[in-house]
């Protein structure tokens, strides 16, 4: 009789491992989901920033020519800010 309950207890206890190794690995392919769109957000962001520093350096490329060139004060006429303006 006992070694029917510990039988019964082993096979109950080896059911909750099987399960909860399951769980483990739902986890992992949900994580590692998870993990791939940060990356992808991360690029994403990293190049709107390389787009940004583009746009500024080229703006204040443009001011600092059109300051030099012209005296008519109109330094926003200028494509790279109307660029920072889209």
């Amino acid at each position: 009789m006992a070694i029917a309950y510990v039988c019964e207890a082993h096979n109950a206890m080896a059911s909750d491992a099987v399960a909860a190794e399951r769980r483990y690995r739902q986890m992992l392919v949900a994580t590692r989901s998870y993990e791939l769109r940060m990356l992808l957000a991360q690029e994403k962001v990293r190049r709107l920033k390389d787009r940004v520093d583009m746009l500024v350096n080229l703006a204040l490329d443009e001011a600092t020519t059109s300051g030099a060139g012209s005296q008519d004060g109109d330094s926003n006429s200028g494509t790279g800010l109307a660029l920072l303006r889209l």
